[in-house]
């Protein structure tokens, strides 16, 4: 099969239209790649707490039994480890702490490596990747930096000058090498292989699969036993988060590989989460890597598994899939240090994946609609495309990267343009988005466009997730391979259901017309059923 240059396949599907997406995203994944070396990855942890901390040195801080504590009165303070010796040549490098506040984040750590502990490269300033809460513990993890196969580390923190007796209990120094551990078992077909299935190509927006990348499936079991650290869980995909990794820009081809290792490694072990946290990832070459894993079936694994719950966005992750760009983007020295612009072949193949991701979910890429956390709070009016920082507390994924946010959506929506296809609008839903006490709901809908009779199909998204768990109780709207369930085609333009149980719910419609041609985007509206909620306050006697 000729490569289709990148360029020329944007050229193409704006001129083709809708239904040329698939075939050419299609094609545009079977390139031939150099599959990675299967290898297990080489860690060590190196604890740092007061007694080893007591090696460094302290200006403006204090030693206690409970670790670096700031002094009252002071301006600032500032910490220097000792060199700290690896039991093997290293390749990355991570770390990350924990405080006595969550706010503790706000010690700012400086790594520095060496291959033989006399000369030392430059100080790498650390990113924050997840804060306290987002992992399986209550530290605050800094993104990878690099080490070109290093034998020893040192770092500093500088804590800042308003928060008196914040103290940083213990430093943990996550060093990793992907490269030099023994072989792995397993298959190595690539993204091209595994995206045919019974001759006929299956589209995908992928080019190098988890097999070719090398990721080390035993690291998502606990044990490495037959139980996943991080059971998989499917909600249908509403909204796609754009992230960058805060790891480095200055890699080639092989080292990109290297780092989505890394940061799987990272991820599923040394933060406890037992996969990778992106649903996919894109290099500064214009090349995308499949992240979580998804599902099994008979004819073997689905690559860039639909709907798969990630962890690239804390309460966002149920009903969102997170892309992320590998390098650090941020715009001003006052986001993060080391931050570039992204390249053009970087931001096109991420074009290509939102393209892909918003076409398999009827996806607008111009909607804004209210987001149902699994948390039951409502993030209101969010972007269908979004940044990180549009989520959470953070700077990802640079001011580089939400600059082009606006552009982005325009291209995305000018590539899945169909003027043919009809529309579906939700006009009466019951109740709106929003917390109800009461288990019925009821939706009318009108479309419009395509070509004679309108026909439409439509499902109700239900689950409830226990408290405390990962896992979620389906409730309705899914099959058994956990899929969404669309109803069959009617000319029924409302709908009705009652006797719904506690959980999220969102009602999804699409269109479609005489000639088979179906809605572009679909409609949809999420409410959650509280039936033990008290029963909201109406009257002047209420509470404003």
């Amino acid at each position: 099969m000729r490569w289709i240059s990148l360029a020329a396949l944007a050229l193409l599907v704006s001129l083709v239209g809708l239904f040329a997406v698939t075939a050419l995203l299609a094609a545009a994944a079977i390139t031939a790649t150099h599959t990675s070396p299967r290898v297990e990855v080489l860690v060590q942890d190196l604890h740092q707490g007061p007694p080893e901390l007591a090696e460094g040195s302290l200006f403006h801080l204090q030693l206690t039994g409970q670790g670096l504590r700031a002094q009252a009165g002071l301006s600032g303070g500032h910490y220097l480890s000792p060199a700290l010796s690896s039991s093997f040549p290293f390749t990355h490098v991570g770390i990350h702490w924990r405080s006595n506040r969550p706010e503790g984040s706000s010690v700012a750590f400086s790594v520095q490596t060496s291959k033989d502990g006399v000369s030392w490269g430059p100080w790498h300033p650390v990113h924050v990747e997840a804060f306290p809460g987002e992992a399986a513990d209550d530290e605050t993890y800094g993104a990878l930096i690099r080490a070109d196969r290093a034998n020893s580390v040192r770092f500093t923190a500088d804590f800042p000058a308003d928060e008196d007796n914040l103290t940083v209990e213990y430093v943990v120094l996550t060093l990793l090498n992907v490269y030099d551990g023994p072989p792995l078992p397993g298959p190595t077909l690539s993204a091209a292989e595994m995206a045919v299935e019974g001759g006929e190509v299956k589209p995908i927006a992928i080019d190098f699969a988890r097999e070719e990348w090398g990721a080390d499936e035993s690291l998502r079991f606990r044990g490495r036993g037959p139980h996943e650290i991080w059971p998989r869980a499917y909600v249908s995909t509403k909204k796609v988060v754009v992230h960058h990794t805060g790891t480095a820009n200055d890699y080639d081809e092989e080292d990109a590989k290297a780092d989505v290792r890394a940061i799987y490694t990272y991820h599923a072990r040394t933060l406890g989460w037992g996969d990778i946290g992106y649903n996919s990832l894109v290099d500064r070459f214009g090349k995308s890597y499949e992240g979580r894993y998804g599902r099994d079936g008979p004819d073997g694994r689905e690559i860039l598994s639909e709907d798969v719950v990630a962890g690239h966005a804390l309460a966002h992750n149920y009903g969102s899939t997170g892309v992320a760009l590998l390098g650090t983007f941020c715009l001003t020295d006052d986001e993060c240090t080391g931050g570039t612009t992204p390249s053009d072949e970087m931001i096109l193949r991420l074009t290509d994946i939102l393209v892909w991701e918003s076409r398999q979910h009827g996806i607008d890429p111009h909607g804004v609609s209210d987001f149902l956390l699994s948390t039951d709070a409502w993030n209101r009016e969010l972007d269908n495309i979004c940044g990180h920082l549009d989520c959470t507390s953070t700077i990802c994924p640079g001011g580089f990267v939400y600059a082009l946010l606006p552009e982005l959506r325009r291209d995305v929506a000018a590539r899945l343009d169909y003027t043919s296809a009809p529309t579906v609008t939700i006009t009466a839903p019951e109740p709106p988005e929003d917390t109800v006490d009461d288990g019925d709901a009821s939706y009318t809908w009108e479309g419009a466009g395509g070509s004679g009779a309108l026909f439409y199909s439509h499902y109700l998204e239900g689950w409830f997730k226990p408290s405390n768990s990962d896992d979620i109780n389906y409730l309705s709207g899914y099959n058994e391979n956990k899929e969404p369930q669309w109803s069959d085609w009617t000319n029924a333009t409302t709908t009705s259901f009652d006797g719904l149980e506690d959980g999220h719910y969102t009602f999804h419609i699409r269109a479609k017309d005489k000639d088979g041609n179906i809605s572009v985007y679909e409609d949809n509206r999420t409410f959650l059923a509280n039936l033990s909620a008290p029963s909201p306050c109406h009257g002047p006697g209420c509470p404003r």
